[in-house]
């Protein structure tokens, strides 16, 4: 005889946010199931290049709304589980880098889309001055606009 069990939360998608939600609920007292069609950490985890962002996608996206808004809280988020602090401990993970830049080519666009950027999503995206460029990229020859966005990434 099979016995069943009820289930009180039902998340689809083992990626990192998938498994960061079924944790979370598991260690709050849910019956938790994941449900994932390929391996754990494939596709949006994979496809993220281990980027932690700030909601950036969903500007570029023309979804400036609240989502955009409150996303732009993650990186701080997982800075606290990277070092050990929050709901989940992920000092084991390896980082590739503490931040990154955002190279905007010249254009119609360019303008707006660093404009969006920076006022949007807050102090975790500034626009940088040409002087305060990274050499390699001053020596590049780059034309457009040069955005740091303090997001960390993972080797996932």
């Amino acid at each position: 005889m099979m016995t069943s069990h009820a289930c009180d939360i039902v998340i689809f998608g083992g990626g990192i946010s998938g498994l960061w939600t079924f944790h979370h609920f598991r260690n709050a007292g849910y019956n938790a199931i994941l449900l994932e069609s390929n391996h754990i950490g494939s596709g949006q985890t994979i496809a993220s290049q281990g980027i932690i962002h700030s909601g950036l996608k969903y500007v570029f996206g023309g979804q400036l709304n609240s989502l955009a808004k409150s996303i732009s809280a993650m990186p701080d988020r997982w800075r606290s589980a990277l070092n050990g602090e929050g709901s989940v401990n992920l000092q084991g993970a390896k980082h590739m880098a503490s931040s990154q830049y955002l190279l905007i080519p010249p254009g119609l666009m360019r303008g707006l889309l660093s404009l969006v950027t920076t006022k949007a999503l807050g102090g975790s995206v500034t626009k940088l001055d040409p002087a305060d460029w990274p050499e390699g990229i001053k020596q590049s020859g780059f034309k457009g606009t040069v955005v740091f966005m303090d997001e960390p990434v993972l080797n996932i």
